[in-house]
């Protein structure tokens, strides 16, 4: 009995941790669930989901892989961004103010109407993005590919 016990709370654990992986919507209005990090492992992340509008403040996304995510309004005040991946990805109107960018790839990145005041975009890629009306009032510019941008 006691074995079979330890085998239900095991269980229960596993699942209720791999339910609790979190997802981004793609701009194609698909779902990438879940959120893969640049391993190819799933992601620890387990806040709310990734979505247009998405309160995302703190949120921890060092490392992930976020090509073509839509998110656009989302407010990722304070979001650590470190090194993740988000070519192509709509973030436009988004609140990204104090966010960490660093080495961060945006190529091709929609940065229009985008509030990017202090965040820090050190050595960060956004090749070809669209910084368009972006506010990047005290943002930390410094070592970033801004070719094209």
């Amino acid at each position: 009995m006691y074995r079979f016990a330890l085998l239900v709370i095991f269980v229960t654990l596993l699942t209720s941790s791999i339910s609790q992986a979190a997802s981004y919507q793609l701009t194609s209005g698909a779902f990438v669930d879940p959120i893969l990090n640049r391993s190819g492992v799933t992601h620890s992340y387990s806040g709310n989901n990734l979505e247009p509008g998405a309160i995302l403040s703190y949120a921890r996304l060092t490392w992930a892989i976020l090509d073509n995510a839509d998110l656009t309004g989302a407010n990722l005040t304070d979001a650590s961004l470190y090194d993740a991946n988000l070519d192509n990805a709509d973030l436009t109107g988004a609140n990204l103010t104090d966010a960490n960018l660093y080495d961060a790839n945006l190529y091709d990145a929609n940065l229009y109407d985008a509030n990017l005041t202090y965040a820090i975009l050190y050595d960060a890629n956004p090749t070809d993005a669209n910084p368009t009306n972006a506010n990047l009032s005290n943002a930390n510019l410094y070592d970033a590919n801004l070719s094209n941008a």
